[in-house]
């Protein structure tokens, strides 16, 4: 029997696991809506202070929080990462038309739909690898 590895080698190994599995997640949140042309505000993952970002041509940051439990895309129009609705006059006049809380419902629906759904390569294969991998460690 092996032993316990250190709690330190654990967190690790966690925050590696989780961190493409959120990416790929957002990115087809993401994709889809560049693909109607929704421009999005912020991609991070992980909560909390920025550890490291940078911005694209489009304007969107992309970043990376340090607390990797999670991840979000904020899109123009939201007034945080749960999409809540900004008041119209908070969004540039030239990005209202574009905004998501004024694409039509069909968009919306499948901007948020579950990206696993849109990109089935990305989420279920990365999840199917991880019972292999842990058992194969045993």
């Amino acid at each position: 029997m092996l032993p316990q590895p250190p709690l330190w080698l654990i967190v690790v190994a966690f925050v590696c696991a989780l961190g493409p599995l959120v990416f790929f997640h957002e990115l087809g949140h993401y994709l889809v809506a560049r693909l109607f042309r929704v421009p999005a505000e912020t991609f991070s993952i992980g909560f909390g202070r920025e550890i490291a970002g940078w911005t694209d041509k489009q304007g969107t940051r992309w970043k990376v929080g340090w607390l990797p439990l999670g991840g979000y895309v904020k899109f123009v129009g939201d007034m945080g990462p749960a999409s809540a609705p900004a008041d119209e006059d908070e969004i540039p006049p030239e990005l209202r038309e574009r905004a998501f809380q004024f694409r039509p419902v069909w968009q919306r629906f499948l901007i948020v739909l579950r990206p696993d759904r849109q990109f089935p390569a990305g989420d279920r294969h990365f999840c199917r690898f991880l019972p292999l991998a842990w058992s194969a460690s045993e």
